[in-house]
């Protein structure tokens, strides 16, 4: 034995110490574990001399054919083929003797030790022999295909037979995804080569091996998974990269299966969230933008504490892209219904957003808090969101922001919405203010909301927001432009601003009286008329004409009705020649 390897003398010890004391009744009765590790050594010792192990092989299954049959011929020819094509040089040698191991190894799957060849097949890259290997492996055992039923219909629990078949397929496909374990593992943890020279002096060019590619043999072992059509493998593969944290490989691949494994994850994983966002991302990839509208959709009202009302807000939004991408490539009434009512999910999932961030700038008490987690835990609808948690935290906007996205019309209301986010605005503006830093906010509020709602009149009041924001701006003394400047940044016509104010001070309202600014309209207008008369493009050319002689016969109504007040109005000459200084400069104006 001095001439055995080491790793056979380890290997075959205990079956040697077993030998010592068997008696050869023991042997011949009950020794056939004995036996076979000695049959199984004398073919070792002779591996590599085909022709010997071949005529040992005869002899032994004409003279012992109970301790060593046909297969066990084959399996031990197909391994002494293993053994010698490990050592070769030759590439082409070498494969064409792993190609014919494969062949006689696939016809005694049942009896082989499946991950070891497997293993020895990964040492010299034969990824091909794996696959193969596993795939002849999984149909002897599960011939009829028990395991595929039990998959497709759902993994029935009383289907005892079919899980059974089942498990045992995923042991069988094991190699195959312990083979990809390793090429990833080899992928991410390539060493670095040292920078640092061994020799003083300028570095010398060395020739470096040939290494196998990690990512191009990855590559290569999932392609001839994905080439299979046994759905089981392809099934395995796809929870293995799931668990590997590789979904972005998952939803790149082009399968007949892929669509069907994951609708089945996602039946049979009903809480797991990751199944649908793989799902609905294969779906934006394939192009299948329908389906995966409606899948974004689910996400987004689906009961999940993990999930924030910010990527809630963020999947509806995703939804309503693919859905108009849908429309794009298709003309379905059905795709148009689904855009129409993602886009309305769309805009009330907004408001609650705005409802919770509203929240969030208020102090955090206990009813405030909980709110905002109620927000966060799922979608609302409109009628929840107003009386709930816009009305009753007064939350203004939000709720100016309900009663427009529900198409709901009560002027009161709006009105009373209105003065409630100006107040809300103005309350720590004081007295006398002129200075546009501290009347920022407000501007800066009005033009937001504006230009949000400014498209609507039903929404956006113009004529009780000019007579709201001037009354507020006389009380507290504000600069006689800040409103109408505040409305033209918001895009409000100069001429329907005019007629507005022309209306506001015919209207004679007692109001004026009563604060002691009687003027105040008309020296709003006057500053309306000079930002007209610096700027005349904001009135059309063709409208030009016809303002111009709007705006004079208006002037001489005004300077008629300041002739009847008395003189004792402070500013009252002073407001006189400013309007007069104005009709010469509109004549200038063509």
């Amino acid at each position: 034995t001095s001439a055995e390897p080491r790793v056979s003398l380890l290997f075959f010890q205990d079956q040697k110490e077993q030998l010592k004391i068997a008696s050869f009744r023991h042997l011949v009765v009950s020794g056939k574990p004995l036996t076979s590790a000695l049959i199984s050594r004398l073919l070792e010792r002779h591996a590599g001399d085909s022709g010997l192990s071949d005529t040992l092989s005869a002899r032994l299954r004409e003279t012992t054919p109970t301790l060593f049959s046909h297969d066990d011929a084959t399996a031990s020819k197909a391994q002494e083929l293993l053994s010698v094509a490990v050592g070769l040089k030759s590439q082409f040698d070498q494969m064409n003797m792993l190609r014919d191991s494969l062949k006689h190894f696939s016809q005694v799957t049942h009896q082989i030790n499946l991950s070891s060849v497997c293993s020895q097949y990964h040492k010299v890259a034969y990824y091909e022999g794996i696959v193969e290997l596993c795939l002849c492996a999984a149909l002897h055992r599960d011939p009829q295909g028990m395991a595929l039923h039990y998959y497709k219909n759902g993994q029935p629990q009383d289907d005892l037979v079919g899980r059974a078949a089942f498990l045992e397929r995923g042991e069988v496909y094991a190699p195959v995804t312990v083979a990809l374990e390793e090429l990833s593992s080899r992928e991410t943890a390539t060493p670095l080569s040292s920078s640092v020279p061994l020799n003083p002096g300028p570095p010398t060019e060395r020739a470096e091996p040939d290494k196998p590619d990690p990512r191009k043999e990855f590559a290569e072992m999932l392609a001839l998974v994905l080439r299979s059509k046994d759905e089981l493998l392809h099934v395995t593969v796809y929870s293995w990269l799931i668990a590997a944290h590789m979904a972005e490989t998952l939803v790149e691949i082009q399968s007949p299966f892929i669509e069907d494994y994951l609708n089945n994850m996602a039946s049979v994983q009903q809480d797991n969230r990751h199944v649908l966002d793989l799902l609905w991302r294969y779906y934006e990839k394939t192009k299948a933008y329908s389906g995966a509208a409606r899948i974004l959709d689910e996400l987004a009202h689906k009961q999940d504490p993990e999930l924030t009302l910010d990527q809630r807000v963020e999947y509806m939004s995703r939804g309503v892209m693919c859905a108009k991408s849908s429309r794009l490539t298709t003309t379905s009434d059905t795709i148009g219904e689904l855009l129409h009512e993602l886009e309305e999910k769309m805009e009330v999932a907004r408001i609650q957003l705005q409802i919770s961030e509203a929240l969030k700038l208020q102090p955090q008490t206990q009813p405030v808090k909980t709110a905002i987690r109620k927000l966060d835990g799922q979608l609302a609808d409109i009628s929840t969101l107003y009386g709930e948690y816009a009305d009753t935290f007064e939350l203004s906007e939000c709720k100016l922001a309900i009663v427009h996205c529900a198409g709901h019309y009560d002027p009161t209301l709006i009105e009373s919405l209105w003065r409630e986010i100006i107040d809300g605005e103005v309350k720590n503006i004081p007295v006398g203010v002129h200075s546009p830093s501290q009347l920022h906010g407000l501007r800066t509020k009005l033009v937001e909301l504006g230009q949000q709602y400014s498209r609507s009149e039903r929404y956006f009041p113009l004529a009780y927001l000019v007579q709201l924001l001037e009354q507020t701006g006389a009380r507290l003394e504000w600069d006689s432009g800040f409103v109408h400047q505040t409305l033209l940044e918001v895009g409000v016509a100069l001429s329907t601003l005019f007629g507005i104010y022309d209306r506001l001070f015919k209207a004679k309202d007692s109001f004026w009286m009563t604060v002691g600014k009687p003027l105040h309209v008309l020296n709003a207008i006057h500053s309306l008329v000079l930002v007209y008369i610096e700027r005349p493009s904001l009135v059309a050319n063709f409208e030009r004409p016809s303002f111009n002689a709007t705006v004079k016969d208006s002037l001489s109504h005004y300077l008629v009705e300041l002739q009847t007040m008395t003189s004792d109005i402070r500013g009252l000459n002073q407001t006189i020649s400013d309007l007069r200084s104005l009709e010469p400069q509109i004549q200038r104006i063509s």
